[in-house]
Formats: structure tokens, C-alpha cells, sequence
């Protein structure tokens, strides 16, 4: 309630960002975003808090991924930027990979085409990654980039990795 932060310190947002997540399962986006904002605004971890609010990057992501579902990419972007910013410093941790590639797809849907490119390319050869998981960053970036980039381009990265289409299974049935 309005004593919450006085009365059990920052440790308190984990209920506002607990009901932004049911309102998100509701499809509620716009009762949602006010439940992750009041997790992160009114409840920031002060020098020397005892019992940490751990939801401040999770809350941004989570408002970023409701403005999203709003077709407010511009505004998502900055909630994405912004959760990566911080999200080492907490526990639990963020799924960096899936803001990051929210953060490409909002950068692609605000018709900022060329930086979510980039941005998916970059993760897309990343080390470590799974043809599974480039093949997925490969079908986002071809749904976000590719209708509106020259036909040139396009041919040019499906030749290079056309290796990713022609190994999976489902393709190949």
C-alpha cells in the first residue's frame, strides 16, 4: 500500500512487479506498465538497503515488452536500453538475449531498420551460439529487416547463411 517502502523498505516493488505480470497475462498492457512503474520508481534501493528491490531491470524489461505489445516502440526501445543498463546489478538475473532482441525488433518496427539489423547480425554471430538460436535471430531479422531493405542485401545475407535454412529439419521435411 502507500506505507510499503516506509514500512518493509524496497524488498516491497516485488508485489507491483508481481501484479504488473498478472495484468500482462490479462492483456492488460496499460494497467501493467503502471504496476512496473511504481515497482521501479517508487521503490529504488536506497545506499545501504537491507532488503533490495531485485525487479528494477526485470520491471523495465517487462514495461518495455508492454509498450511493445502497444505498438509504442519508440518508448520500448528506451525501456530495453535501460534494463540492459542496470541488469547486472541485480539478482534475479534479466534474460539479456530476449531484451536485447526485443530492444532489435522495436528498433526494426520504429522503422529503424539498419540499427536492428545490426543489432541482430552482431548476436547472430556471436560465439557460443547454437545453429538454433542463430536460425531463430535469422527468421526475426528476415520478418523485420528484409521487406523494406534493397533486394541486393537481402540475397546477399540469405547466401550467407543459407547453411542455417538448409539444416533444419522442419525446412527439410
Amino acid at each position: 500500500g502507500e506505507t510499503g517502502k516506509e514500512d518493509y523498505g524496497a524488498v516491497f516493488g516485488h508485489f507491483h512487479h508481481l501484479k504488473g505480470m498478472l495484468l500482462v497475462k490479462k492483456k492488460e498492457y496499460a494497467r501493467a506498465i503502471e504496476s512496473f512503474r511504481t515497482c521501479h520508481e517508487k521503490f529504488p534501493n536506497d545506499e545501504g538497503e537491507d532488503r533490495p528491490n531485485c525487479f528494477l531491470a526485470e520491471s523495465l524489461s517487462q514495461w518495455g515488452g508492454c509498450l511493445m505489445a502497444l505498438e509504442k516502440y519508440d518508448e520500448a526501445s528506451e525501456k530495453y536500453r535501460a534494463a540492459l543498463a542496470i541488469e547486472e546489478i541485480y539478482k534475479p538475473e534479466l534474460n539479456r538475449l530476449e531484451a536485447q532482441v526485443n530492444l532489435a525488433k522495436c528498433l526494426m518496427l520504429a522503422g529503424k531498420s539498419g540499427r536492428g539489423k545490426d543489432f541482430i547480425s552482431e548476436k547472430m554471430n556471436a560465439p557460443g551460439n547454437t545453429d538454433a538460436m542463430k536460425r531463430s535471430l535469422f527468421l526475426i531479422l528476415m520478418s523485420g529487416w528484409s521487406p523494406g531493405a534493397p533486394l541486393e542485401d537481402v540475397k546477399q545475407y540469405l547466401n550467407t547463411y543459407r547453411s542455417l535454412l538448409e539444416s533444419d529439419t522442419l525446412v527439410n521435411r
